[in-house]
């Protein structure tokens, strides 16, 4: 639930920040919810951490005494699919373990064979789908007026990976009973228990 309120803040911050021509907005807002993300590791000593956030910062503070600051919110839109194409494709890899299939192992006792091809299809699907959003991210940040860009990088994507997931939900409960019987929410409830540090 925080990782939604936190994807929601930043990118209601990013749209007014393109929207309002003011990308001041938006960094700061990324600013905190980069703090807030580091903040774990710079309670320990970690130099990663403390230079991330050195590097972002003084590459903000000169992005907008240039006047350039909008420059840096073209970034993430591209960074998370990117990101999410390479958790779900190194999976993908041969001698690995699809990540859905390694998620249903989780979340069931016994994978059936028939199980384990549609998990691993379906974490090829979610891979084909994260890279066409990051296309689609690079394509309107290139060839697209800003607040069309941000329209779809904002909210339009969002709306994309919800129905996406429902989508495949919908396929998953026509080909597999208990899917049916335990329908969306009982599914999301099971995901949600699932420890994502063993997958």
């Amino acid at each position: 639930m925080r990782l939604l309120i936190v994807l929601a803040a930043y990118s209601l911050s990013v749209h007014l920040s393109v929207a309002l021509e003011r990308p001041g907005i938006a960094l700061g807002v990324l600013s905190l919810l980069l703090i807030v993300g580091l903040r774990p590791l710079l309670r320990k000593p970690s130099w990663a951490a403390w230079l991330s956030l050195a590097a972002w910062l003084l590459a903000a503070g000169a992005l907008l005494q240039l006047d350039r600051g909008q420059l840096l919110l073209y970034g993430p839109p591209v960074l998370y699919p990117l990101a999410a194409v390479i958790f779900f494709g190194r999976s993908l890899l041969p001698g690995r373990t699809a990540l859905l299939t390694r998620i249903a192992e989780l979340m069931h006792d016994d994978l059936t064979p028939r199980r384990r091809w549609y998990t691993r299809r379906a974490t090829q699907a979610w891979t084909l789908f994260f890279a066409a959003l990051g296309l689609e991210a690079v394509l309107l940040g290139l060839f697209a007026p800003p607040r069309i860009w941000s329209l779809f990088t904002n909210l339009i994507n969002y709306l994309l990976i919800a129905g996406f997931f429902l989508g495949e939900f919908l396929v998953r409960r026509r080909h597999f009973e208990d899917q049916r019987r335990l329908g969306l929410s009982g599914f999301i409830r099971a995901l949600a228990r699932v420890d994502m540090r063993e997958v």
